[in-house]
């Protein structure tokens, strides 16, 4: 749904024309914590709906999809077909980006700082086997949340790009390997 490393994966692997997008919504279920116990879904914040539909426009992301509009205790639509508040207030912020600023956005070239993070297929799964340290989603969290907290933008870079001279020939001059073992 969300993780910040796949919206920066489609950010990166997207091709001209592509859409991206993440699904969202009203959850109620935040999953389970490292202990077994509870979480809140952060999701039923009106912060957290109103921050979205901002945070995938400024990665990228040109869509923006609510789960799920028509369920019981998860939905944006009451059953008398007003809006509950949770997804007005996505609708309020919606309506602002559509109101100009998402062209211009999305059309404005992004500033490169010559950072690649490798992405591996091959890596994600060997941190399934071996994770008593971190995982491979883990640490590109940490290492995304590093560069983006110092202002540094970067691009994901899958290892055929790398092992076709694209770091090389895109300029780049620091590659990062999160969590490598494959």
């Amino acid at each position: 749904y969300f993780p910040p490393e796949q919206i920066e994966q489609m950010r990166s692997f997207k091709r001209p024309g592509m859409s991206i997008g993440t699904w969202y919504g009203g959850y109620v279920w935040g999953g389970f914590g490292a202990y077994g116990h509870f979480r809140y879904a952060p999701q039923r914040t009106e912060a957290f709906q109103r921050y979205w539909p901002w945070h995938l426009l400024l990665h990228g992301a040109d869509g923006a999809w609510w789960f799920i509009a028509h369920s019981a205790n998860e939905s944006g639509i009451a059953p008398d077909l007003s809006f509950f508040p949770i997804f007005r207030h996505t609708m309020e912020e919606v309506n602002e980006i559509k109101g100009g600023i998402a062209r211009l956005l999305l059309d404005a070239e992004r500033v490169d700082d010559g950072i690649a993070l490798h992405y591996s297929q091959t890596n994600t799964h060997a941190s399934t086997i071996e994770h008593r340290l971190t995982s491979s989603e883990a640490s590109q969290r940490r290492f995304i949340k590093l560069l983006e907290d110092q202002g540094y933008q970067y691009r994901y870079l899958a290892a055929p790009q790398i092992a076709g001279g694209l770091l090389e020939s895109g300029g780049y001059r620091l590659l990062i390997l999160p969590y490598a073992q494959s």
